[in-house]
This record gives C-alpha cells, sequence and structure tokens, in this order.
C-alpha cells in the first residue's frame, strides 16, 4: 500500500536533521536542540518556499475499517508565500541549511 507523502515526509525531515546534527558534531559544534527558531532563521537559504498548489481537502480512507470517506467541503487550503497549512515553511535545502 502507497504512504501518502504528509506521512513518509516526518521521518525525512528527522534524517535530514540527523544529517545536519552530525556534521555539526564533526565540526565540534553543537546539535541544534530546539528547531523553532533555527527554521524561522535560516528562510530563504535554507528551505524552499512553495507558493503553489495546495491541499484537497480532508476525506480518504477511514484505516480502522478500510472504507473510503467523503471530503469535507471547503476544509482545504492553499499554498502562499512564508508560513502556510499546506506546507509550513517550506521544504529543506540540504545545501542551504549546513
Amino acid at each position: 500500500m502507497p504512504v501518502p507523502f504528509h506521512i513518509a515526509f516526518s521521518p525525512v525531515f528527522a534524517a535530514i536533521v540527523l544529517l545536519l546534527n552530525n556534521d555539526r558534531l564533526n565540526q565540534r559544534r553543537p546539535v541544534l536542540g530546539f528547531l523553532n527558531p533555527w527554521l524561522y532563521s535560516i528562510g530563504k537559504a535554507g528551505l524552499a518556499d512553495i507558493v503553489d498548489g495546495g491541499s484537497t481537502g480532508c476525506g480518504a480512507n477511514d484505516t480502522d475499517r478500510g472504507v473510503p470517506t467523503p471530503l469535507v467541503p471547503f476544509a482545504s487550503w492553499n499554498a502562499t508565500a512564508s508560513w502556510n497549512p499546506v506546507t509550513g515553511l517550506g521544504t529543506p535545502r540540504r545545501a542551504g541549511i549546513r
């Protein structure tokens, strides 16, 4: 069964942070720790701002019963500049966040 991207991305981002912390430890620097201040400080160098597209709304499959569920009308969001509920701050650019 395919895994939806939004579910797979958390472990992917955790792996990116692991690689960044490894780089920092190799440089005898402290690990990143609490990420929010750092994420907002790296800006465009470290994150690709996603401004096109959007979500399709809530609904998919009821994983407990294995049946499809209807989309909830008007429960969708557009990707916009800066933070948005679809992509957050954007997607990471590892070269820009070292």
